[in-house]
């Protein structure tokens, strides 16, 4: 309950009064429940998104590493929270000059995930855009746009042309193409799905 009002305020842009629940929660379910326990976990997740939005990257990143070795520990590699935390330190580590660090883990939750989720679950299509986001950003286009139209394939047939996630991919794509020089494939996409 306290991780959830926690990460409430945090939405609500409430930072100072989000910092003393999520830590406060923290700490009462390590003592409670101990450091290896589910809620205490999703406690540490949550303070650690806490501190990456308030530019706290460096506490984020080590919080968020800290709580996917112990849900790899306790969980296994393969749990769906431990994928979890692979694809939030992938997020956290998605800035300029450090793409090549956040790739294996959005490739590890992506993987993962659709070993674990299926290639249709929503987990595993987010996972499969931030991954080819990473690769675009590393300047490995054809990976990237091989990963974008794999995700927007399933994205048109799951939600359809005019869901957000689907425009969202095809966006990205869109943002590929005119990278690569081929802007009259990327009007074409906007047309297809209706981008502005």
């Amino acid at each position: 309950m306290l991780i959830r009002l926690g990460r409430l305020l945090r939405l609500a842009y409430k930072y100072d009064q989000a910092e003393t629940v999520l830590s406060k929660t923290r700490q009462a379910a390590s003592i409670l429940f101990g450091s290896e326990h589910r809620l205490t976990l999703l406690a540490c997740e949550n303070h650690a998104i806490l501190m990456a939005e308030t530019r706290r990257y460096e506490e984020s990143k080590s919080l968020h590493r800290e709580t996917l070795e112990t849900r790899e520990h306790v969980l296994g590699p393969e749990d769906p929270d431990t994928l979890s935390s692979c694809q939030v330190l992938a997020i956290v580590l998605d800035k300029p000059g450090h793409y090549e660090e956040a790739r294996p883990y959005f490739a590890r939750a992506y993987e993962g995930r659709r070993k674990v989720l299926g290639s249709y679950h929503r987990d595993t299509l987010d996972s499969a855009n931030g991954l080819a986001v990473i690769d675009m950003m590393n300047g490995q286009y054809d990976s990237a746009e091989s990963i974008f139209r794999a995700t927007i394939k399933v994205q048109k047939e799951k939600y359809g042309l005019d869901h957000a996630k689907t425009k969202w991919t095809g966006n990205n794509l869109a943002g590929l193409l005119m990278i690569t020089g081929r802007d009259k494939e990327a009007e074409k996409l906007g047309l297809e799905l209706g981008l502005s």
